[in-house]
């Protein structure tokens, strides 16, 4: 992935870089595999000329003599950000990008523009229990949501569970309130995006490494929506409509339990069934030239 293949036309800011996966396939199309440094020597030759007159004693001509100097710099680039500019560029070339995300099948890299969001739920891990004790109303909505397409054994086991993990209950409702607390906390509160983008949404999760902003500048400054035309490029993990099938668990009450469970707690923090699910790759705007 030569720097001639650049185009300067245009310059992105990066939110967002999965220099990882992008290392994986790019390596792909190289034999030698992904390139991690370039060093490029700079070398330069002076040369000092001299003239002048043979004596009287030597025969007629040019004395003539020549000193020169060799120069060396060298210098060491780090190609990093590089690969991610010049990966769009060499997979658009090479036809592997989808630009129409209602054409995208699983597997396709894609790039979407439009209005993205970011929502950061780390602050409300600490906080469920509290939140079920004291919204009114939450318990119950709690115990429905949990117990829908349970068996009696299994709403039996949960109550009994919620019964250890949480503070002592009178109700069924409260030791069910405590099994979603328990559940809650346990479930990672990754921060997540929503590219929004002529009717349809593109899901996706951030890992936090990845980002060249914080999101506690994104929400301090900006709250949930950030300003601007983004643009996300990424594979295309799930479609709206074609939910997979779980395999059956053969008997296994508990993960049965585990997976209706999970299943519910998903739509109530991951990804809605209306939208797709991507891993991002990169995450980026264009830089506005002013030049002629």
């Amino acid at each position: 992935m030569g720097q001639e293949s650049q185009d300067t036309d245009s310059v992105f800011d990066f939110l967002y870089v999965d220099h990882v996966r992008i290392a994986v396939l790019a390596s792909q199309l190289d034999q030698h595999g992904h390139l991690e440094s370039v060093k490029v020597t700079d070398e330069a030759r002076e040369t000092f000329k001299k003239t002048g007159s043979a004596s009287a004693l030597a025969l007629k001509g040019e004395l003539q003599s020549e000193k020169g100097t060799n120069e060396k710099a060298e210098r060491s680039y780090n190609p990093l950000w590089l690969h991610a500019r010049q990966f769009l560029d060499i997979f658009d070339e090479l036809g592997f990008v989808q630009r129409d995300i209602k054409e995208a099948a699983y597997g396709d890299l894609v790039v979407v523009s439009g209005n993205l969001t970011v929502v950061d739920p780390r602050f409300m891990k600490p906080l469920w229990r509290e939140i079920m004790s004291a919204v009114p109303g939450m318990q119950k909505a709690a115990a429905e949501g949990f117990a829908e397409g349970q068996s009696r054994q299994q709403r039996r086991a949960a109550a009994r569970e919620g019964q250890k993990s949480a503070p002592p209950a009178s109700t069924p409702a409260a030791a069910f309130a405590g099994v979603i607390a328990a559940f809650l906390e346990g479930m990672p509160h990754a921060v997540r995006g929503r590219l929004a983008s002529n009717g349809d949404v593109l899901w996706f999760m951030l890992i936090l490494e990845r980002m060249s902003v914080t999101p506690e500048e994104i929400v301090l400054k900006h709250g949930t929506a950030v300003p601007g035309e983004w643009h996300v490029a990424g594979i295309v993990d799930a479609i709206p409509g074609e939910e997979p099938v779980a395999a059956p668990m053969g008997g296994d009450s508990l993960g049965d339990a585990l997976g209706a469970a999970t299943d519910a707690l998903r739509e109530q923090m991951g990804r809605p069934k209306t939208d797709y699910g991507i891993t991002p790759l990169l995450i980026f705007r264009k830089l506005t030239s002013y030049g002629e």
